[in-house]
């Protein structure tokens, strides 16, 4: 049996078409996009937080330069620079990146005597995550003036929507002890952006 020839300008022709009904670019088409033009839309999944981009990332907040970051996690400068253009707003300010990232996580606690677990913004969660330290040391400690801060507080997820924080005492116990890991080892990053 004779292989069937391929009409490769045919194909090429079809995948760009193809891309331009999507709105994608001819870059993009071609299988190799600019920093900053996206493969595939936004689906609002989960990112891995082990990603070597992401540690690379986490290593360029804190201070390390770009090339440092890519080579320390074996991949190149540009596939590092378009990772950062098109997950973050960063810029460069006096040879030194400024990174600011608007994506949404998840951050679990408690609220209204359960675990809630809403999609927020990264100052919500940093709020979130402060009250859920203060949790913590009262539950090792039981001095009830780690909560004070957050008397009358919350977090607000992305659609406006309020948790207020618990505070009741022994809600709060009965909540440690109903086995559900709940302070977990990071936040979890979606690919969306907070608008």
């Amino acid at each position: 049996m004779a292989k069937r020839q391929r009409d490769y300008r045919k194909e090429y022709a079809r995948r760009v078409a193809v891309a331009a009904q999507k709105g994608l670019s001819r870059s993009v088409a071609r299988g190799h996009p600019r920093a900053g033009e996206r493969t595939k839309p936004a689906t609002g999944s989960a990112v891995d937080p082990n990603s070597r981009e992401e540690r690379a990332l986490k290593m360029i907040r804190h201070g390390a330069s770009l090339r440092d970051a890519a080579g320390h996690f074996r991949m190149s400068q540009e596939r590092m620079r378009a990772y950062l253009k098109e997950t973050t707003a960063a810029t460069r300010e006096n040879g030194r990146w400024k990174i600011v990232d608007r994506r949404l996580r998840q951050f679990p606690f408690y609220s209204n005597g359960s675990v809630v677990i809403p999609w927020m913004t990264n100052e919500q969660t940093s709020e979130a995550a402060r009250y859920m330290q203060a949790v913590k040391l009262f539950l090792h400690s039981g001095d009830a003036s780690f909560l004070k801060p957050f008397v009358g507080k919350g977090a607000r997820d992305v659609n406006g929507r309020s948790y207020a924080f618990e505070l009741d005492e022994n809600t709060l116990y009965e909540l440690d002890h109903r086995d559900e890991a709940v302070i977990p080892e990071q936040y979890r990053i979606s690919e969306r952006i907070a608008s």
